[in-house]
């Protein structure tokens, strides 16, 4: 069968006018284009066929007259090594497969730059929508990207997301689980209650490091402990285990140290396990310790680290969740949805807890 000659006057066809050309239904035209494999040969010849006749090209205002889709979301991430990572980019994976999409992944290395150009290549091609991880864009530039419609989610935000940019967040519940871990440091174990709590907060520009430290305030107040602004170490931190041992070194160093520390992330908790091991105190009993997260790091340490689940893969899922909201047209202008957190206690603060080589078994 011979090619048809292009249309002279170049029309930019839509969708259904693909579909009403090639005579069939504008669900098989959408299959066609995106490549679904339950399409009969003779009939996706056909649809593109008609498609390279008229120069048909997927961009997002057809997409959006006439309701079909690419089944590409795209994801940015700082990065896709490490457990914290790798297990949101796994909810996300898992979710889109269950809606038979494909993801368009891009690491940006924490680098602005990065991100800002991902997301403009990304918004310009056959993209459904996006997840941004941890982003680092400025507030004019999500809410230009809302302006254009293109759907946008954000995974646990660097910063606040402003009310104007009408972006869905989905985010752990950083200032209870906070809270919750620090009033389990202050009760302590068979009657040892701590009274001074160190805390090694990782980076403070981050919004998660924020809330976690007003968690620990809020736990200090409502056991009417008073505040030691001492007792917080905050100096350029980054999250990793000679953060956490460097911070270490400095709180134990003081005249009067803490008794018990937590640290912002389980990495930089390992970090003060192996400070406290180097100067001779057993843990728990002259020194607790606590992180967040529930990664392995925290997991394999011996004693095991108490810490605050976050539900990772969920975050990846909920997230997939509401960009398809959004690309069928559900308004979640602002939307925030919080997953709850769960303190796991460890042998870190509790000698009676299952030591790490239960989870081998």
């Amino acid at each position: 069968m011979s090619e048809p000659h292009a249309d002279p006057t170049n029309q930019r066809l839509t969708i259904r006018d693909i579909a009403s050309r090639s005579g069939v239904s504008v669900a098989t035209v959408s299959r066609v284009l995106n490549d679904h494999p339950d399409v009969a040969p003779g009939t996706r010849e056909l649809v593109l066929r008609h498609a390279r006749q008229h120069s048909y090209v997927t961009n997002r205002s057809a997409r959006s007259s006439s309701g079909g889709r690419t089944g590409l979301v795209g994801l940015i991430t700082p990065y896709l090594g490490g457990e914290y990572f790798s297990r949101i980019v796994a909810g996300v994976a898992e979710s889109l497969a269950q809606r038979d999409a494909r993801l368009v992944v891009g690491s940006t290395y924490h680098e602005h730059d990065r991100e800002a150009s991902f997301l403009s290549r990304l918004m310009q091609g056959s993209i459904d929508g996006a997840l941004l991880i941890l982003p680092t864009l400025f507030d004019e530039e999500l809410v230009a990207a809302r302006k254009q419609e293109f759907p946008i989610v954000v995974i646990d935000p660097a910063h606040p997301v402003p009310p104007g940019a009408r972006i869905p967040v989905v985010s752990a519940a950083n200032l209870q689980g906070a809270r919750e871990v620090t009033e389990h440091l202050i009760r302590g174990i068979e009657g040892r209650r701590h009274e001074r709590i160190g805390v090694i907060t990782g980076q403070m520009g981050s919004l998660a490091s924020r809330q976690r430290l007003a968690g620990y305030h809020l736990a200090l107040a409502e056991e009417r402990l008073l505040f030691d602004d001492g007792l917080i170490f905050k100096k350029d931190t980054q999250f990793r285990v000679k953060d956490g041992r460097r911070g270490a070194e400095h709180l134990l160093s003081l005249p009067d140290p803490p008794t018990a520390i937590f640290a912002f992330n389980d990495a930089m908790a390992v970090g003060v396990l192996h400070e406290a091991r180097r100067r001779g105190l057993r843990v728990p009993e002259d020194l607790a310790i606590a992180g967040f997260d529930n990664v392995e790091i925290a997991r394999y340490a011996i004693p095991r680290i108490t810490t605050v689940e976050q539900p990772l893969e969920e975050l990846g899922r909920q997230a997939v969740d509401l960009l398809y909201r959004m690309i069928e047209g559900h308004p979640l202008d602002g939307s925030l949805v919080e997953l709850s957190t769960r303190l796991v206690v460890g042998g870190s603060t509790d000698p009676n807890a299952p030591p790490a080589t239960d989870i081998w078994e």
